[in-house]
């Protein structure tokens, strides 16, 4: 009786001990489609309802930035998804995806600046009518409040990865 008892013990903390106890150190076991929806299944749940939103959304970043992931076998080991986040940790996923992200953020922030010195440029020695110039200060303004609510999103992202990078890891 003691020794099922010392052996059941002994089997929960090596068990226990083969999983980090941080999601973020967790390594992803998927070596193809089917074993990876498993694993992302199964594990999913078991994060912290913020950490899985922010782990779900960097994994479809990167999945829209992989090519050819759609057309594998699902029982093929050569999918390139699969490929690209075997045995990653979460923490790298995540650094991955909010990269990709705030590189397309930096792109719109870099895109919204053209569009205002385009606008603003278009303006010069222009004479409008009270109602187009109305319209035209509205798109200006508009302008100019998307380029801050994307130059303050991409501050959050990068303020995010720099907390992923800075954490210890196991």
């Amino acid at each position: 009786m003691r020794c099922d008892r010392l052996i059941s013990l002994l089997a929960v903390l090596l068990l226990a001990g083969c999983t980090p106890r941080d999601p973020l150190d967790w390594k992803i076991d998927g070596r193809n489609a089917n074993e990876l929806q498993g694993w992302l299944d199964h594990t999913i749940e078991k994060m912290p309802a913020p950490l899985a939103d922010e782990f779900s959304v960097a994994v479809v970043r990167i999945r829209d930035t992989t090519h050819g992931w759609t057309k594998a076998n699902p029982e093929a080991t050569t999918n390139p998804l699969c490929l690209r986040l075997h045995g990653r940790t979460v923490r790298d996923v995540l650094i991955e995806g909010l990269q990709l992200q705030a590189d397309d953020l930096a792109a719109r922030v870099k895109n919204d600046k053209a569009n205002i010195l385009r606008l603003i440029e278009s303006d010069a020695n222009t004479t409008r009518t009270p109602v187009a110039e109305a319209r035209y200060q509205r798109q200006l303004e508009r302008f100019r409040h998307q380029g801050e609510l994307n130059e303050r999103a991409y501050d959050a992202l990068e303020k995010r990865i720099s907390q992923l990078l800075a954490q210890p890891r196991n």
